[in-house]
């Protein structure tokens, strides 16, 4: 079996810029995986249900590494707020709407999911925080497992590309 790397980072962390970086490299990517043909023939997969599953993931495929992605908050609450107001009716809809697996994500992640909350700073960074604090206690034991990448940083690619 293929060594697995799965993208950790919440959406709006430039998910969709690594696994351009990834194609690039040749490395088969997925930038979601709501399938399990997805899971299987892909070698990097990222976004929904990856930021969300990593810990399962992470036990089914025990030779995977992982990339977590940061981002400058004041960045990432302006475009996370404009995707969450952009999805929450659909997010919210108990028929229809998003496929099931990204609504039961996003509503872990950031959870309650209210309108008032996705209005709130505070309330966004702390879904950010507690999501990023759980990736670094999991990865505690194993730093060789887990990439930290901020892709603003001027060395984000030759990080990459080494890891």
């Amino acid at each position: 079996m293929e060594q697995k790397i799965f993208i950790i980072g919440l959406p709006r962390t430039a998910t969709t810029s690594v696994c351009v970086a990834l194609l690039d490299l040749g490395i088969k990517t997925a930038h979601t995986a709501y399938t399990q043909q997805t899971m299987n023939q892909a070698q990097a997969l990222a976004d929904t249900p990856i930021f969300c599953d990593y810990q399962a993931l992470d036990l089914q495929y025990p030779q995977a590494k992982f990339i977590y992605l940061q981002r400058d908050s004041q960045l990432w609450l302006a475009s996370i707020r404009q995707l969450l107001t952009r999805m929450y009716v659909n997010l919210q809809r108990t028929e229809g709407g998003f496929n099931p697996t990204l609504k039961r994500c996003y509503k872990q992640i950031f959870q309650p999911l209210t309108l008032e909350n996705i209005a709130s700073d505070i309330f966004l960074l702390d879904c950010y925080q507690r999501h990023k604090q759980g990736v670094l206690e999991y990865f505690s034991t194993r730093q060789q497992d887990l990439l930290l990448l901020d892709v603003s940083q001027q060395d984000s690619y030759a990080t990459l590309v080494q890891f």
